[in-house]
């Protein structure tokens, strides 16, 4: 087999031990929609609920910050809802934090061949960058669902993840075309 062609299977499966490791961790950690008492670890996922909640809260918070500074009379309702006035506004789920992109994005740096500095700074970056479009697009959401509700579906399920996934992706190519020692 030519070297190319095992690197790339290689590529391939290291992508798939990343995607399985994610799904192993659902697995153990349970989903959102299942009961806590019905989970494998009900004391773990209860800790990782509060911890989603706390972080969804806070930050809902800077999206309501944002849409305020930019003149929506926004406001947060019983900490995951995102209303504009008095119109429908987003409710945000705790799988809706971006923590799954965070891992898949971090894990690919990890197993890339690129320096170390270059995988800490692009795990750095690429945190700050998921929540910084999250809020963008979270905020971009309620405003969408205030005034526009009908394009709501294709915003959060097409046009937001294709915006953010994209913006990820032109930074981790960046970062591999560095050439530097490894």
């Amino acid at each position: 087999m030519e070297k190319n062609t095992r690197a790339f299977l290689f590529l391939l499966l290291k992508l798939f031990l990343i995607w399985l490791s994610w799904k192993g961790f659902i697995f153990i950690i349970g989903e959102e929609s299942t009961p806590i008492h019905e989970r494998f670890f009900p004391a773990l996922s209860l800790k990782w609920e509060f911890f989603n909640a706390w972080y969804k809260t806070h930050l809902l918070k800077v999206c309501v910050l944002l849409l305020k500074a930019t003149g929506y009379p926004a406001w947060l309702y019983q900490g995951d809802t995102i209303n504009i006035g008095d119109l429908s506004g987003v409710g945000v789920g705790n799988y809706c934090l971006g923590f799954q992109l965070i891992y898949y994005f971090t894990m690919i740096l990890a197993v890339s061949e690129i320096s170390r500095f270059q995988k800490a700074f692009g795990m750095a970056v690429g945190f700050l960058a998921v929540n910084f479009l999250n809020v963008i697009r979270l905020s971009a959401l309620a405003i969408i669902s205030a005034y526009y509700y009908r394009l709501s579906y294709f915003f959060h399920d097409y046009a937001f993840n294709i915006i953010v996934f994209g913006s990820l992706m032109v930074f981790y190519y960046w970062l591999v075309d560095k050439k530097s020692p490894h």
